[in-house]
């Protein structure tokens, strides 16, 4: 994608919006899967309306962009540990371990001391083809996965021996698993867990789950998202975006959206369909035309934005997803990149095509299609 088509594509976005055939957008999303999202444009538009927006386009269309820079590589190898686990789907940090789930069903655990397996247990009932995602919190483990019965549940683990707990009672009726995507909308934050169900009748809508009882305690009436859809959760409270609307804050009663949006307005991007990560303090977002935007989560107000020219000038990445910690952005799409907090610029490149990516204390937990890998951030640039 040039210059002048991604201008293209912001300037239909601010065009009013014209309805298309769910079916047939149900039936894109399915083709193309959740790693490069698509915008919906207006198929009712005539070509003269289009001619005249591309005039447009050209007429301010950007000089080209400046060359990459070059990314400076340490000459120590990053790389202090490979596991051989099989295809890695979930991943999460818990004390002194770090947990990875595989698509075998195998819940594994890991001692960062030592970088050895201390558990393996494998979870039954599960349906391996869609993986799963693993979540912690106050001491616990969630598992959030679909049933072979096709229903995507959440089930609480024991991080002593990896056995199931619990079976969290949701509401009787929260599907966890977005079924454009296929992808579980739950997070852990403010102590709780939040989640966006997608319950077979009615509309969707977010359960907040307290971990001390595994019972829904709280939940909103039905809210308006669609296609990808993301929740992500700080001390501050739960905060949601998907394809069709803006990020937009959770109220921490969990029981109503609140009237806190960011607000995106005479910006160059559009922050409808971003996905979303919390780190460093801050709530980040990842635009579909890949701008990382820092968000501050107290007042809702963008504090930074870093375009694509800051870290994928010739728009070859393909961003995919972002995780917030030790003091960088670690950017996955192919490979994963270690960014610059300030400035957005690449500061190493590690050639891993990642799942998944979790932070810990002090290293970064790569799960791939053949295991985990941990990476050193000290034998990185940056």
């Amino acid at each position: 994608m040039n210059d002048i088509e991604r201008d293209l594509i912001r300037v239909l976005h601010d065009m009013p919006p014209v309805d298309a055939d769910p079916a047939l957008l149900d039936s894109v999303h399915a083709r193309i899967g959740r790693q490069r999202k698509i915008r919906r444009f207006t198929v009712a538009a005539t070509a003269a309306i289009a001619v005249a927006i591309a005039a447009t386009v050209i007429g301010t269309a950007h000089k080209p962009a400046p060359p990459s820079p070059p990314v400076t590589h340490n000459h120590r190898d990053p790389v202090v540990a490979r596991l051989a686990l099989g295809q890695v789907s979930g991943m999460a940090v818990l004390g002194t371990n770090v947990w990875a789930f595989n698509r075998r069903n195998d819940l594994i655990r890991i001692d960062v001391r030592t970088n050895k397996v201390t558990l393996r247990a494998h979870v039954s009932g599960i349906w391996s083809a869609t993986g799963g995602l693993l979540l912690s919190g106050r001491g616990k483990l969630w598992l959030a996965a679909t049933t072979t019965s096709g229903i995507g549940r959440l089930v609480a683990i024991d991080p002593s021996n990896g056995r199931v707990i619990a079976r969290l009672d949701r509401g009787g009726t929260c599907d966890l698993f977005n079924l454009a995507t296929y992808v579980p909308t739950i997070t852990f934050g403010a102590g709780h867990l939040w989640a966006i169900c997608h319950p077979a009748i009615g509309g969707r809508y977010i359960a907040r789950i307290d971990p001390r009882t595994d019972r829904v305690d709280a939940r909103t009436p039905v809210i308006r998202v669609g296609g990808n859809e993301w929740i992500v959760a700080g001390p501050e409270g739960a905060w949601i975006s998907s394809d069709i609307t803006k990020i937009t804050k959770v109220d921490p009663s969990g029981t109503r959206l609140d009237r806190v949006v960011v607000n995106d307005y005479r910006y160059p991007f559009t922050l409808t369909g971003a996905q979303l990560a919390w780190g460093a303090g801050a709530l980040w977002a990842l635009t579909d035309d890949e701008t990382l935007v820092k968000i501050d989560p107290a007042t809702a107000r963008i504090a930074r934005f870093f375009t694509y020219r800051a870290f994928d000038p010739n728009y070859t990445f393909s961003a995919n997803r972002l995780v917030i910690g030790l003091g960088s952005i670690w950017l996955e799409g192919g490979s994963l990149l270690r960014l610059s907090a300030t400035t957005g610029r690449v500061q190493a490149r590690i050639g891993l095509d990642p799942n998944i990516v979790v932070v810990s204390a002090n290293a970064v937990w790569v799960g791939t299609s053949s295991g985990v890998v941990r990476i050193d951030p000290a034998r990185l640039p940056g």
